[in-house]
């Protein structure tokens, strides 16, 4: 690869990290302002956006949306259930033999 390649490249990959993050920030702006200032789960979901066209896509949709879930939807990750968890009593070998311990354990589903 010959250095003026090189360099272009490496400057085109700067470009659209530039305009990736120029982006993110008009969509932190004109969410704030029409949905409120948003949570930490909606931040760090926001910040790991890395496709130019989706969160373009986010900044047009801003007007329609009434809330950050609304507007964010699948990409927010699922609420884990509590009901999904269940106290179930393990048994474990030890130095002085069996021992009877109960943790929190994911449900299995049938």
């Amino acid at each position: 690869m010959q250095w003026p390649s090189l360099y272009q490249l490496a400057w085109e990959i700067g470009f659209r990290k530039g305009q990736l993050k120029e982006a993110k920030k008009i969509l932190r702006m004109l969410g704030d302002k029409e949905l409120g200032p948003p949570g930490d789960q909606i931040a760090d979901v926001i910040e790991r956006l890395t496709d130019l066209e989706q969160v373009e896509d986010l900044v047009l949709r801003v007007w329609a949306a009434r809330s950050w879930p609304a507007l964010l939807g699948p990409l927010l990750p699922a609420p884990r259930a509590a009901a999904a968890l269940t106290r179930t009593p393990k048994v474990r070998a030890g130095r002085r033999g069996a021992v009877l311990c109960q943790r929190w354990t994911p449900r299995r589903r049938p």
